[in-house]
């Protein structure tokens, strides 16, 4: 009887041992689920990114081989000083003279 009660007994831990256990596991994957998805995240933004600066550098380029090719033919020159507008000043009539 008392092996009975002893193999019933080790029956019962082992099942709760395996419930924890399988519950611990589906912890570890709910985690590592999430963990995919932010590193998949964070592998778009380091594609997005390179390719961003890619396409600034070969843009970057193409103005900078224009700019050398037709450079002589671009002039900047500075904007003509425009002439000043003086208003006119009305002549001030002289002031009389006091007689002592």
């Amino acid at each position: 009887m008392e092996l009975r009660s002893a193999i019933h007994q080790m029956d019962v831990e082992h099942k709760v041992g395996m419930a924890r256990l399988e519950g611990k596991v589906d912890a570890i994957q709910d985690t590592t689920g999430g963990t995919k998805k932010k590193v998949d995240g964070l592998v778009r933004w380091q594609t997005l990114i390179i390719g961003g600066t890619a396409v600034a550098g070969i843009v970057a380029s193409a103005l900078f081989g224009l700019y050398i090719k037709f450079g002589d033919r671009i002039t900047i020159a500075p904007a003509p000083a425009a002439t000043p507008i003086t208003a006119p000043v009305p002549a001030t009539p002289p002031l009389p003279v006091a007689k002592p």
